[in-house]
């Protein structure tokens, strides 16, 4: 008989964990041995082209108080071997085998660009009695000392006289995660790293970095119209320091071209002065738009007259823009980490001292020497499509599943 893998496939398909998750939907078939179903919302069946007749259509969205009940039952109900969830919240209640992705540990190192705790309730629509609540309360002194390193736990404690509520509900995630994961897949191996500096390993992780979508290997950027980032708004991105940086390359530039920010909102109090900083710069002709939620054929046409993408976020993990952005040829500006950090450090721009003029003189450098950052994109490119061959993760991804399987 086949075994029976259920994909949770809830999140917004253009959220970095949607497009991860789009990756696992497309690539993952069903084998002699395996059937692929999904866990997910009446909307995103059509988003994702899921199979419907392979879908478990739930009304619980993650982090809610529903996803700590509701969601293990219905898995129960169903009777299936693997529950593969590409995101880091899990019920405390689930009891099927369980493998989760961790994207990033961004929040326990860069702690001052974590969002406020009201921006948290209204993103996620936190009410009484919530799946944080929930969490906290599973997160005791014994649980912390059994699932983390001493450094960790030092760490830990530290942070608990902060009496910071985005902090507590970051480490009881992560704790809940570590506990309840029969398997971890990390993107990165610096992901890992910084993990098991905080908690005790997990016999069954792994690392498989993320999949990219063929789909930008075929665009090309036909103009030079546009510097693009490609970024949620939120702290973190430092979007408000690429503005500033924006305000001075606008000034010095001879022929300066418009600078177009598209991503989700992230959170309200980010969000806000971010897009009062551009209404500001419009009233003085300084072109800077922003695009909410971009999808796959918008990406497609920004791309298509792209000068730069600018991705210069202080920490990143992975940072799947810079992927997409070198398939397509556009040569890139980011920050010292992630991917490029590791892979592409000789065919971007990589900024390792962040702040507005540094920025601003990449932006120049770029505009300047467009023929010379074009071919060193070209090469970007090659080295993309060599080092995530769609064939060699997906068999890490079977092979891991199987593995589970017969735990």
């Amino acid at each position: 008989m086949k075994k029976k893998v259920l994909i949770d496939v809830r999140r917004k398909l253009n959220s970095g964990i949607g497009r991860v998750t789009q990756w696992i939907v497309d690539n993952l078939t069903d084998t002699n041995l395996i059937e692929f179903y999904y866990f997910t919302f009446e909307e995103n069946i059509i988003k994702y082209n899921l199979t419907e007749s392979r879908c478990i259509v739930t009304k619980a969205k993650p982090l809610s108080i529903e996803e700590v009940h509701e969601t293990p039952e219905l898995i129960l109900k169903y009777n299936f071997d693997i529950y593969l969830n590409p995101q880091f919240n899990i019920s405390p209640f689930i009891t099927t085998k369980t493998i989760t992705i961790l994207h990033d540990f961004w929040y326990l190192k860069s702690e001052k660009a974590l969002p406020t705790i009201d921006d948290v309730s209204i993103r996620l629509d936190l009410k009484e009695g919530n799946y944080f609540n929930v969490i906290n309360n599973w997160l005791t002194e014994k649980n912390a000392e059994a699932l983390m390193t001493t450094n960790g736990l030092i760490k830990y404690k530290q942070e608990k006289e902060l009496k910071n509520d985005v902090l507590d509900l970051i480490w009881s995630q992560l704790s809940v995660f570590s506990f309840f994961s029969n398997s971890i897949v990390f993107i990165t191996e610096d992901v890992k790293q910084d993990f098991e500096r905080v908690f005790k390993k997990k016999i069954n992780s792994t690392v498989i970095s993320n999949g990219y979508n063929h789909f930008f290997e075929n665009v090309q950027s036909k103009t030079q119209d546009i510097f693009l980032c490609l970024a949620k708004l939120e702290k973190r991105k430092n979007i408000l320091l690429l503005l500033e940086a924006y305000e001075i390359y606008y000034k010095k530039a001879i022929n300066p071209v418009e600078l177009v920010i598209a991503g989700d909102k992230g959170y309200n109090n980010y969000a806000l002065k971010v897009l009062s900083k551009i209404e500001e710069m419009n009233a003085k002709n300084i072109p800077v738009s922003f695009i909410d939620s971009a999808n796959d054929s918008k990406i497609k046409e920004l791309f298509e007259k792209t000068l730069a993408l600018i991705l210069i976020s202080e920490y990143e993990s992975f940072g799947l823009p810079t992927v997409e952005a070198s398939l397509a040829e556009i040569p890139v500006i980011t920050s010292n980490n992630g991917y490029a950090k590791d892979f592409l450090s000789n065919e971007t721009i990589v900024i390792k001292d962040l702040n507005p003029e540094t920025v601003a003189n990449a932006l120049l450098e770029v505009q300047n020497n467009y023929p010379l950052y074009k071919e060193k994109a070209k090469q970007a490119k090659q080295i993309v499509i060599k080092t995530l061959d769609n064939e060699v993760l997906k068999a890490k991804w079977y092979n891991l599943i199987s593995n589970a399987i017969d735990e």
